[in-house]
């Protein structure tokens, strides 16, 4: 993507919500930075320890001999979403499919703790200041934001179609919500995009390299260089050659969650708060279903008290986790 498209739409973004000159007060922390980077790294490593739970021919003859019969009878938009997924993997991403089904995200998720991991360490490099405005902002810091929004949405992605291949092996598909599959069928591709570059080691893998680079050569442009949030416009040629085709991916991926700066004098406590909560729901409604799959692995009667007890206990945790998932997509996507 070119600088001049992806710094075009970034003032757009701005200037259509009349953030700066409106609102040219607000600010983030860079403790909210940091808090939603530590509760992104849980949530990957709760989607880890879960797909981690079962070994490659456990997962693969349940997909052959569960997921795919169910597939081939289902009827709903989500039964394509796995094969949507998968044919668009590179040659990397399909070995780790071939070996274990759903090893390609098992892999991008734990790569993303590292990669967020790698992000603390250098946060107050990126952050020199402990609070930013939108006017003040830089563009390494947007990249930040970004790659905190394509991580959200590969968890989310992984938790969503985890949870529905389960659902659909196990004849309950249609308690799936709407929003889940829509977000899955609005995301696979860019969800695809990110995996192949993470398997890769491209993208992010060279995130700190990058922001070093800029630095150095004083290209971390700030938002409103010159009084005007349009300013970075008028110094992007200057810097062209400095900002690598990933970075300004990553920058492009930030443009949603500029919300943060409307919403965040009256909503980043409530939203980390809910958060926290979602992380800890989802912990406890992911450990659900591995142990709805292994009585489905044991070929345990689905009319037992023991099964119907756990699908009701999973439905109680799907209707929280549908909250707090509507409460996050609203202060990152909402207008």
């Amino acid at each position: 993507m070119e600088i001049s498209t992806v710094f075009s739409k970034v003032v757009s973004s701005i200037s259509k919500k009349n953030v700066l000159g409106a609102s040219k007060l607000q600010e983030l922390a860079k403790d909210d930075v940091v808090t939603l980077i530590t509760q992104n790294i849980e949530m990957h490593s709760t989607v880890v320890h879960v797909l981690e739970a079962f070994s490659a021919q456990e997962l693969n003859s349940w997909y052959q001999n569960k997921v795919v019969p169910a597939i081939n009878s289902a009827t709903g938009k989500s039964k394509d979403i796995y094969n949507m997924y998968s044919k668009g993997l590179n040659s990397t991403g399909s070995s780790y499919e071939r070996k274990c089904v759903l090893s390609s995200l098992a892999e991008v998720n734990t790569s993303f703790i590292s990669l967020l991991g790698e992000i603390l360490k250098n946060i107050n490099k990126i952050f020199s200041d402990e609070k930013v405005t939108i006017f003040d902002t830089r563009m390494s810091q947007l990249a930040v934001l970004g790659m905190i929004k394509d991580s959200t949405r590969v968890v989310i992605f992984t938790e969503f179609l985890y949870s529905y291949l389960i659902k659909l092996a196990n004849g309950i598909s249609s308690d799936i919500p709407k929003y889940r599959e829509k977000f899955m069928l609005d995301n696979v591709s860019d969800v695809v995009k990110i995996v192949n570059k993470v398997l890769n080691h491209e993208g992010y893998y060279n995130f700190a390299k990058d922001i070093d680079n800029i630095k150095k050569h004083n290209a971390d442009l700030v938002l409103g260089a010159d009084g005007r949030n349009d300013g970075i416009l008028k110094y992007m040629h200057t810097v062209k050659g400095l900002y690598s085709p990933d970075f300004l991916d990553s920058i492009f991926s930030s443009l949603s969650v500029l919300n943060i700066f409307d919403h965040i004098m009256n909503f980043i406590n409530d939203y980390k708060v809910a958060r926290n909560r979602r992380n800890r729901e989802t912990k406890e409604w992911l450990e659900g279903h591995v142990a709805l799959l292994r009585m489905d692995l044991a070929d345990l009667d689905p009319t037992s008290p023991e099964y119907n007890k756990l699908i009701n206990i999973i439905k109680a945790y799907d209707v929280k986790i549908s909250e707090y998932d509507e409460e996050i997509n609203e202060f990152e996507n909402g207008d």
